[in-house]
């Protein structure tokens, strides 16, 4: 038989809106909100990665916002991390270049924040206490035309 729904005055039923709603502000979120954000470039020092050091070299940072993981791949190595929150602040990178940025205590670089262009950072680790920052400016990896 035939489905009964009530329908308003316009003919469409109270949460009839809602699908439309959700496409909509979907399509204004982009790829980045669903898809994994790469950055390569240089690191000129070793680092932490959590707890385990890595050397210097060319690693591939990628955020993985839906599984809320950002994995690092280096030449021998590659480590995944979750995040510990979302940095809902204003991204601090130009259009086309990505932010890594490492905390400093003493000699030992820790992989603390990820940012994309146009896209909220990611926290991977807080250091406690006095620490500097050292931020490497890199490109995303959708925008570079080599493959280094």
């Amino acid at each position: 038989m035939f489905c009964k729904q009530r329908l308003s005055k316009e003919g469409f039923s109270k949460n009839s809106w809602l699908v439309p709603a959700v496409l909509i502000f979907t399509s204004f979120l982009g790829v980045t909100a669903f898809a994994a954000d790469n950055v390569k470039g240089n690191v000129p020092f070793p680092f932490l990665i959590g707890t385990t050091a890595v050397p210097a070299g060319m690693y591939e940072f990628a955020i993985d916002r839906v599984n809320e993981t950002v994995t690092v791949k280096g030449a021998k190595n590659t480590k995944s991390i979750g995040f510990v929150t979302v940095l809902a602040a204003k991204a601090h990178s130009t259009a086309t270049d990505a932010d890594v940025v490492f905390d400093k205590v003493g000699e030992t670089y820790s992989l603390s924040e990820i940012w994309m262009p146009g896209a909220e950072g990611v926290l991977v680790h807080a250091t406690k206490g006095k620490h500097e920052h050292n931020i490497l400016h890199l490109m995303p990896a959708a925008l570079r035309n080599d493959n280094r």
